[in-house]
């Protein structure tokens, strides 16, 4: 059960370290752009 959670975990922690990775290199000034019309 705990193992599961971890895993979700770790994936997710993995998923967002790429996509930070990318979203930078595509465009540095969208990622704010797209936080602010997300809120």
């Amino acid at each position: 059960m705990t193992e599961k959670h971890n895993d979700g975990s770790a994936e997710q922690e993995k998923k967002k370290e790429h996509n930070k990775d990318i979203e930078p290199q595509r465009d540095p000034v969208k990622p704010q752009e797209e936080s602010k019309s997300n809120k």
